[in-house]
């Protein structure tokens, strides 16, 4: 039998599930008793012919029923995602999504692939054709992590899902359902929160002294990162308290130079640029919006040349890069570069900006990404 069915633990499973003895489903599918307790110590099968009967008896699937579990490899995973990311750039958004839907279905089982194909669909929701269409593929992202939620074994995995269906429901304006996820999880006080120091004073106490390094460099990392986004979002939080954004920006621009972190993780640092522009425009201070809309734009643009190497370390994080690579998009971008320029081009249609539209240096920061646009479709025609 092959290495990836587990039909005896499943059986059991879904007999006590529905708390059945072995003579309740022996007498169900009109057979012995012995057959079903041989089924469950792995010492035989069920005959083919009775699968059909046996699936719909427990309203599963016959793979679910087999516990069969198709498990692709991670850098196989990667392949199927960057190829359908390029897909959704060059090719209809609904025959992308047919394909997607049929690979979904031959690897139903395999989580970590449901969760990339979650992930893809909610970061090229917006290239839907309706805002209708686009509830429905974040609708449908989120059915994917309950998948997850409800099935995997992993953790790790599992929480990786849950946080990306409360992003699906809040995208979608289902701010309640968010909250109800993230409320308990993200309590201050929750141990959770301190698993990755926990994990550090582990590798040192067993003397895996550089795992604890590299980890503590990457947990420092991400924890920059992080206040770099947060701080992106308090100032959009805080558009009208002028001494907030002023001090929020002074604390942020000097964590950023301290860590150099626009040479590190440009994303997060583009982004806080944008938010920083989105403030300085709403005060009216025009000249520092297009001062940060520029930087944004630098960034951003730099980001997108790297391609395949938007995270790593540097002299002071010379350990973190293994770490990165481990991760399942590895230092990967994860929607492709056209629809990153596009959803920048969107960017700029804010209300905050409107009263800069005739500005010539915000028109050249328009035309600007016009032009990174139209070089990416070059490239696809050459």
């Amino acid at each position: 039998m092959n290495k990836d069915i587990h039909f005896s633990k499943k059986i059991i499973k879904l007999r006590t599930d529905k708390k059945l003895t072995q003579e309740d489903l022996a007498n169900a599918m009109g057979i012995t008793k012995a057959s079903v307790s041989k089924w469950e110590n792995r010492q035989s099968y069920p005959d083919i012919t009775l699968l059909p009967r046996l699936a719909s008896y427990f309203d599963v699937s016959i793979d679910d029923l087999l516990g069969y579990e198709p498990n692709l490899t991670k850098e196989e995973i990667r392949e199927y995602y960057e190829k359908f990311s390029d897909d959704f750039v060059n090719l209809s958004f609904e025959e992308v999504k047919e394909n997607v839907e049929r690979e979904i279905s031959r690897y139903y089982s395999c989580y970590p692939f449901l969760f990339h194909m979650a992930l893809l669909y909610m970061n090229h929701s917006e290239l839907a054709s309706s805002i209708e269409d686009v509830n429905k593929i974040l609708s449908r992202s989120s059915e994917l992590c309950e998948r997850i939620i409800e099935n995997s074994d992993d953790n790790s995995l599992v929480n990786n899902a849950i946080m990306l269906k409360a992003s699906c429901d809040l995208m979608a304006g289902h701010a309640e359902e968010t909250k109800n996820i993230l409320e308990d999880i993200l309590n201050p006080s929750n141990l959770s929160n301190q698993s990755d120091i926990l994990l550090i004073r582990a590798y040192l106490m067993i003397g895996e002294i550089n795992k604890a390094k590299s980890f503590n460099q990457f947990s420092l990392f991400k924890d920059l990162s992080n206040i770099v986004s947060n701080s992106a979002q308090y100032l959009s939080m805080n558009l009208d308290n002028v001494p907030v954004v002023e001090e929020t920006i002074k604390r942020t621009d000097s964590l950023i130079e301290t860590y150099k972190l626009d040479r590190l993780n440009q994303n997060s640092v583009a982004s806080y640029n944008y938010f920083c522009a989105l403030a300085y425009a709403s005060l009216g201070e025009q000249n520092e919006a297009i001062e940060r809309l520029n930087l944004y734009l630098d960034l951003a643009f730099e980001l997108l040349d790297l391609g395949d190497r938007y995270l790593h370390g540097d002299e002071y994080f010379d350990l973190m890069d293994s770490i990165i690579e481990e991760q399942d998009m590895g230092s990967k971008l994860v929607r492709g570069k056209k629809t990153i320029v596009k959803s920048m081009a969107a960017t700029l249609a804010q209300p905050a900006f409107a009263s800069m539209s005739d500005d010539p240096d915000f028109i050249e920061i328009q035309d600007r990404i016009t032009r990174k646009e139209n070089s990416y479709d070059n490239a696809t025609n050459s």
